[in-house]
């Protein structure tokens, strides 16, 4: 997965020359969030029951990276 969101970064920020990606994560899903970071994303904040899942709210984490902070920019 890491490859893959890495692939994906790069094609936005080289390919397309975009400025920003996002990515929002389930605050809950350790995983999403280990892999988000482990490319360098950065959290940029919480956002308080944002979805009701299996009858519960939950909170999700959004992460951005900027084209600058790409290392392949």
């Amino acid at each position: 997965m890491t490859e893959a969101l890495s692939g994906l970064l790069d094609y936005c920020f080289t390919s397309m020359d975009g400025h920003k990606v996002e990515a929002d994560v389930f605050t809950h899903n350790v995983r999403g969030r280990r892999l988000v970071e482990k490319v360098g994303m950065t959290q940029e904040g919480i956002i308080r029951h944002a979805h009701r899942k299996a009858g519960e709210w939950v909170d999700q984490a959004v992460y951005g990276m900027l084209a600058d902070e790409w290392p392949g920019a």
